[in-house]
């Protein structure tokens, strides 16, 4: 099984956006479930987009920190993933002018991989913590420099597996070759 170090490796320079075009939330997702589609992260756009959907207009996503995290987790994905888009400006996530979102996460969660998932997301919080990095993302000039950042936030370990790096499963191919 392929080790699992940073949040780069649940994504690759192909999946990150460095300026979202389209200003409604909704237009938004689906551009990134097309961009997880052609990337193979996703085999069924729709269903995914659908669901993804679904789970955004019951309970938004979007936090304080200027991001939106949506998700769907389905049977048929393979492979934990993520896609990053930036905005700028930023967007009024879901109509609400109070709550506006810069970066946006995308994530395509295996029926089976909700720990899997919620490691990643813990993993994400790091960033929020570290103000140079996450300022280095902002400022990251193209797709590329954006991957790079993503390489420097180590994922966080549980308890039960302190002692050792976190493990992708077999079916789980690694995107840090990009």
């Amino acid at each position: 099984m392929p080790t699992l170090n940073t949040l780069a490796d649940f994504t690759s320079s192909d999946l990150m956006i460095p300026s979202l075009v389209k200003r409604h939330p909704a237009a938004a997702i689906q551009d990134i479930c097309s961009i997880l589609h052609r990337q193979g992260c996703v085999y069924d756009p729709l269903c995914f987009l659908n669901a993804v959907m679904s789970r955004e207009l019951l309970c938004s996503t979007a936090t304080d920190q200027g991001w939106a995290l949506p998700h769907a987790r389905l049977p048929g994905i393979a492979h934990l993933s993520f896609a990053v888009a930036r905005c700028a400006p930023p967007v009024n996530w879901f109509g609400s002018a109070a709550t506006t979102v810069r970066l946006v996460f995308l994530f395509a969660v295996p029926a089976t991989e909700a720990a899997g998932y919620l490691t990643l997301v813990s993993s994400l919080a790091r960033l929020s913590q570290d103000p140079a990095r996450l300022e280095s993302l902002h400022r990251a000039p193209d797709a590329q420099g954006m991957f790079e950042v993503l390489k420097q936030i180590p994922l966080r370990t549980t308890r039960s597996n302190s002692g050792t790096e976190a493990k992708r499963g077999s079916s789980n191919p690694s995107f840090s070759s990009k």
